[in-house]
């Protein structure tokens, strides 16, 4: 009895100090008005993702310069070394083939020296969507800056 005693004060005291937090003024000024609706605009926010997806295509861009390089290896082991026989006349010759442990290794590199201008537009355009990214981004905020002032003084002068 006791234990839900505390349990229930403690849930009760808990909700006190929320909604005394939550019923709290809470002073805005125009700097705190854009900084949240900068924070909180759906538009702003996936023009920001736009101009990461941008920078991400430049990297991916900027691969294709460098060399394809590869490395394969492998090993097998042989419980019974392979063997074939060879009927001759009245006896038979057995061909022992391979060897209990084998090992392999092999390693490639391959580097496209022209490929028609292809790699290097690529890495232009991946830097002109992102400028143009970065362009949309700042007319994003402009306009949710704007909006948000707009609002603020309406709700001043109401």
């Amino acid at each position: 009895m006791k234990n839900h005693f505390s349990i229930g004060s403690a849930t009760f005291i808990f909700g006190l100090v929320i909604g005394q937090s939550l019923c709290a003024e809470t002073v805005l000024t125009v700097e705190r008005v854009r900084d949240l609706a900068v924070q909180n605009n759906r538009g702003y926010l996936t023009a920001q993702q736009e101009v990461r997806k941008a920078e991400s295509q430049i990297v991916t861009s900027r691969a294709d310069v460098f060399p394809d390089i590869s490395i394969h290896g492998s090993y097998d082991r042989n419980l019974k070394i392979p063997s074939f026989f060879v009927q001759a006349d009245t006896t038979s010759i057995e061909f022992r083939t391979g060897y209990n442990n084998s090992f392999g290794l092999s390693a490639s590199v391959r580097q496209s020296l022209w490929e028609g201008g292809k790699v290097f537009s690529a890495m232009s355009i991946s830097r002109l969507y992102k400028q143009y990214a970065l362009d949309g981004q700042a007319a994003a905020r402009a306009q949710v800056v704007s909006a948000a002032e707009v609002l603020f003084y309406q709700a001043i002068l109401a």
